[in-house]
């Protein structure tokens, strides 16, 4: 029972640190590369978080040998969250997101 609350610390402090790490770097990128910190920030978790699925998908293929448990996965967490991004994306939306931002 005690090496499951040692593994619970040690993937919390794990999250933390690369939490925190990938906000500071996201920070930096924004400000070399000119773009908002809120566009970096979303493209950086829409990355972090469609990680898990790529792995289910690589894994179920490698590991398991069954391609269908990758094909669900494509079909639907990836492109749902693909398509999240698109509507954040599409003409104009940044533009206001931009100009509302500037006035406040």
């Amino acid at each position: 029972m005690m090496i499951l609350w040692i593994g619970l610390i040690l993937c919390t402090s794990v999250i933390v640190y690369a939490g925190t790490r990938l906000s500071k770097y996201g920070d930096i990128i924004a400000e070399k590369t000119g773009l908002g910190g809120t566009w970096i920030g979303v493209v950086l978790l829409a990355s972090v978080t469609s990680l898990p699925e790529l792995v289910t998908g690589i894994s179920s293929v490698t590991y398991a040998g069954v391609p269908d448990i990758a094909i669900g996965n494509v079909i639907g967490a990836c492109v749902s969250n693909l398509h999240r991004v698109q509507k954040l994306c599409r003409p104009g939306c940044l533009r206001y997101v931009k100009h509302k931002g500037q006035e406040g």
